[in-house]
């Protein structure tokens, strides 16, 4: 996987999901209006733990097919839609 461009994690909201920001520096990542919800600031915080975790699920995926462990069709599409997300955050697209 390629090295990532976004400001790393660990990100989180303010109490009232306005503000979506880096834990470290406190860099502002989002500024969300007022009308969006406090679950919608709380999902994009949790975008770099996200996105992390799914890259070593896929990995983890691979590693065990080369090993020779053989996907069903339903973990295949999985498989395949999991890469598309990674390649959507990471690239702008898919794969």
């Amino acid at each position: 996987m390629q090295e990532a461009k976004h400001t790393p994690g660990p990100w989180e909201c303010d109490p009232i999901g306005h503000e979506v920001y880096e834990t470290e520096r406190m860099t502002v990542i989002a500024t969300l209006p007022l009308v969006r919800t406090i679950a919608d600031a709380r999902l994009i915080a949790a975008a770099p733990d996200l996105l992390e975790a799914l890259i070593a699920i896929v990995e983890q995926s691979q590693r065990l097919q080369d090993a020779g462990v053989v996907r069903n069709r339903e973990t295949n599409e999985r498989w395949i839609q999991a890469k598309a997300a990674i390649a959507k955050a990471t690239e702008g697209g898919a794969v």
